[in-house]
């Protein structure tokens, strides 16, 4: 029995070394890594057409943010597929002295040896299973949740490239017309049947128009920032891509039909949610510690001093008298609660947001609908009359000019009602957690990926 211990503790020992894993260096060069960066940022054509559905696709494949997220779900993927370890063994081993023994039969100096082993008698190491399978789903969720968030200020970013692109071309062809108007202005001066007071507002408008383009210029410049940062492409590089344009469409959903979708794709409902799950596997986690642990040992010594050798199998289990995990429990009770009361709080803060946004979007939508429908239409109906009372030599050329540009200032109207109608629009699809408009034929293209449920 005394050489089986041994040989036991010597494999034990000999398993607590071979199984040790072992260090393995990773080195940050910051040089290496920008020229990675710039290798990796560059597209491998500028001429390609840049659709939506081609900017959410490189979004999905190069955004970092997202390659970050997806390591951490490996991570705790790896976690999870790892079944929670029974507790180590315990070993121990040693002489032990005798003194004063006078007349002996054996040596005063005797060897003992010693394994222990802790059964767990309660569900913990299933709970924590548990827990850790819990915690890999709502780091898989986390990066739904984070992969809507990007899509959405995709959403925003590209129609307000669009946009902007559309403003400067309307605010070329407004300075064209001016510019024109400057110069008929001066000719009619030396003719002598203009004044230098039409002159200097011609010249004044030119001025805010060209302050007007500037804050254009730098809208265009914020938005292909965004861009750029999403899709790990740099600026100049998207700048010489062709984004493609599209038509506003309505949402055509109730309030009540957009709040039950809220209610199951609302981004920070869903986190809540998610917590909560998770918190309340970890108070059945705490619960099942309350339950001791059985310990088995065995040993074997021999007596100082006597030619015997005792071998001893105790067992021992705490018993749950004073300590039953009481502080652990009441605060993962009171953890879980909290949760609720957060979520109840999310819910009710989402219910009135929808409320305010559905009442804004339709709003805008009017104000669209006006512009496009009425105004716009009603502008160049008059630019089509003043044009042939021209030529007809009812109105002057200056006059014809003016409503021009008037009608060129009622298309970057237009386009800034549709720039608002668009903010609406995607505030009211953020707070529900999915888009209520198509961009293109298969779109959402980014939304393949649905919240994995996590409950069993």
């Amino acid at each position: 029995m005394n050489k089986l211990l041994r040989l036991i503790a010597g494999f034990l020992v000999l398993i607590l070394f071979a199984s040790c894993q072992s260090y393995k260096p990773m080195v940050l060069e910051p040089n290496n890594i920008i020229k990675e960066l710039e290798k990796s940022r560059k597209l491998s054509s500028s001429n390609q057409a840049f659709n939506f559905s081609d900017a959410e696709r490189l979004m999905s494949e190069r955004n970092r943010h997202l390659k970050k997220l997806k390591l951490e779900y490996e991570k705790l993927q790896k976690i999870a597929n790892i079944k929670t370890p029974f507790p180590n063994p315990s070993l121990e081993l040693g002489p032990a002295f005798g003194s004063n023994l006078g007349q002996t039969a054996a040596s005063s100096t005797q060897p003992f040896i010693g394994l222990g082993f802790t059964i767990p008698l309660g569900p913990r190491l299933a709970r924590s299973d548990d827990l850790n399978k819990a915690k890999e789903l709502q780091a898989y969720n986390k990066i739904v949740i984070e992969h809507r968030k990007l899509y959405f200020d995709l959403r925003k970013a590209y129609i307000d490239y669009q946009l902007s692109q559309q403003t400067l071309e309307v605010i070329s062809k407004l300075e064209k017309t001016l510019e024109l108007s400057q110069k008929t202005t001066e000719k009619l001066i030396q003719l002598g049947s203009a004044t230098k007071l039409g002159l200097s507002q011609v010249k004044l408008q030119i001025k805010e128009l060209n302050i007007q383009k500037l804050d254009y210029k730098s809208k265009l410049e914020d938005s292909l920032a965004v861009l750029s940062s999403l899709l790990d492409i740099p600026n100049s590089e998207i700048a010489k891509l062709k984004a493609e344009r599209f038509n506003h469409k309505d949402i055509t959903l109730s309030l009540e039909k957009i709040n039950a979708l809220a209610l199951d794709n609302n981004l920070a409902l869903a986190a809540e949610e998610m917590e909560f799950h998770v918190a309340d596997y970890e108070l059945k986690v705490e619960l099942a510690k309350q339950y001791p642990d059985l310990t088995i040992g065995v040993s074997s010594e021999d007596e100082v001093g006597e030619k015997k050798r005792t071998i001893s199998i105790p067992f021992s289990i705490d018993l749950p008298v004073f300590d039953r995990n009481q502080h652990s429990i009441s605060a993962a009770y009171s953890n879980r609660q909290i949760k609720i009361e957060t979520y109840k709080s999310i819910l009710a803060e989402i219910l009135t947001t929808l409320e305010k946004n559905y009442k804004q979007y339709n709003h805008s939508k009017s104000k669209v609908r006006m512009i496009s429908e009425e105004i716009l239409p009603l502008a160049q109906e008059t630019v089509s009359d003043a044009e042939k009372s021209l030529k007809f030599g009812s109105i002057d050329v200056l006059r014809y000019l003016d409503l021009v540009v008037q009608n060129q200032q009622y298309q970057l109207d237009a386009i800034s009602q549709h720039r608002d109608f668009w903010e609406r629009t995607l505030s009211l699809e953020k707070v529900t957690g999915i888009p209520l408009v198509k961009f293109t034929q298969n779109d959402p293209n980014g939304l393949k990926n649905t919240f994995k449920p996590m409950v069993k």
